[in-house]
């Protein structure tokens, strides 16, 4: 095949295959974790929703206190990256939020602030019908309903759950684990239970948003929580039903990275080896044209050698 028409649908397949790369949709952010509600796991089959700008960009359920086994939160516009994801719960909103990032994988567990959700369901009637033959008609189909119990937890009358104190560590790095010590002592008197909350900066992680304790009038305990911090400052605040104690404000300290791979740069990872295969083509060919301009124009060298009698010969 000549060399010029080889050259010419080479460009075309790799335009084809720019073009294709192109056009697709926008790479996804997957998200998987836990769900908790204030007195428990999430129980299984409830919806969650990721929505941003409050349009719907994912959705997927429960199962066993977790949700996916993905949520794939989907970019087909592309136009989602660094915008705000909101997640709901059964139509009750989560109190974390997250970043849209193409192509990440992130581990993010969804608390919601309400009880967990109690399952009501009627069981169907059945019904006998009359007429000329004998038969039995159609009873009332089983209907069942989740509902979202309030927010409010009951306490004991003469229960006072008071935080003694907070104990964080001196210096705390993004993304490390570290441990809290709550020291909680029931001055009320009577024996009974309250919840212990926890409230982190934004994009801060926790094993357990809450722990319920039982106390006899006068007694303490201790308890720990384990938290993953991100780069983001702020306060950490523990509380019970009549208490709360907030800490002094904690800057993590940020750890040396490499650059990430965001946006255009995410893209690029993504589609790189159709990429790559297209401009390895595309110097293949310039290189293979060149070469055949420069043999083209390259000087024709005669050489002669003289014989006797003959004279001048060319070879």
């Amino acid at each position: 095949m000549n060399l010029k028409y080889s050259i010419l649908i080479s460009f075309l397949i790799s335009f084809i295959i720019i073009n294709q790369v192109l056009a697709a949709p926008g790479i996804p952010h997957a998200f998987y974790g836990k769900v908790n509600f204030k007195d428990g796991p999430s129980p299984a089959g409830l919806t969650v929703v990721a929505e941003i700008e409050g349009k719907e960009f994912g959705r997927t359920t429960t199962s066993d206190g977790s949700y996916g086994p993905y949520l794939m939160v989907t970019d087909p516009n592309k136009n989602n990256y660094n915008k705000t994801i909101y997640f709901y719960v059964h139509g009750v909103q989560a109190n974390e939020n997250y970043t849209f990032k193409n192509v990440e994988i992130t581990y993010l567990d969804l608390t919601i602030n309400a009880l967990r959700p109690i399952t009501t369901t009627i069981p169907g009637g059945e019904g006998e019908g009359e007429g000329e033959g004998e038969g039995e008609g159609e009873g009332a189909p089983e209907v069942t309903t989740t509902t979202i119990l309030p927010t409010t937890v009951p306490v004991l009358v003469g229960i006072q759950m008071d935080i003694v104190s907070l104990t964080t560590p001196d210096e705390v790095k993004a993304d490390e684990p570290f441990d809290i010590e709550v020291v909680v002592k029931n001055i009320g008197d009577t024996k009974g239970s309250d919840d212990i909350t926890i409230s982190l900066p934004e994009n801060w992680k926790t094993d357990k948003w809450r722990e319920r304790v039982t106390l006899s009038p006068d007694e303490t305990t201790i308890l720990r929580f384990s938290i993953t911090p991100s780069e983001a400052s702020g306060e950490i605040a523990v509380g019970s039903s009549t208490d709360f104690e907030v800490s002094e404000t904690i800057t993590p300290v940020k750890p040396e990275r490499k650059l990430p791979i965001t946006g255009l740069i995410a893209a690029i990872a993504s589609w790189g080896w159709l990429i790559l295969i297209a401009v390895i083509i595309i110097i293949i060919l310039v290189y293979l044209l060149t070469k055949e301009r420069k043999i083209r124009k390259k000087p024709v060298k005669f050489k002669y050698k003289y014989k006797r009698k003959k004279g001048f010969k060319l070879f």
